[in-house]
């Protein structure tokens, strides 16, 4: 990735493995997005206020 050459630092990105490359030497730390996990924990919590029931 071309963009990136001479980067050092912290990334952040999706999980898409394609970035995989760019954290194996070391320069690049991944710094994952938490939009996905944040979006379920949100649809959960919506469903729990709806129907007044508990996630088991």
């Amino acid at each position: 990735m071309t963009e990136l050459a001479g980067f050092a630092g912290t990334l952040q990105a999706d999980g898409f493995s394609g970035y995989n490359q760019i954290y194996k030497g070391g320069a690049i730390r991944e710094a994952g997005c938490l939009g996905p996990a944040a979006s379920q924990i949100f649809s959960c919590v919506r469903q729990v206020l709806q129907n007044g029931v508990a996630l088991r």
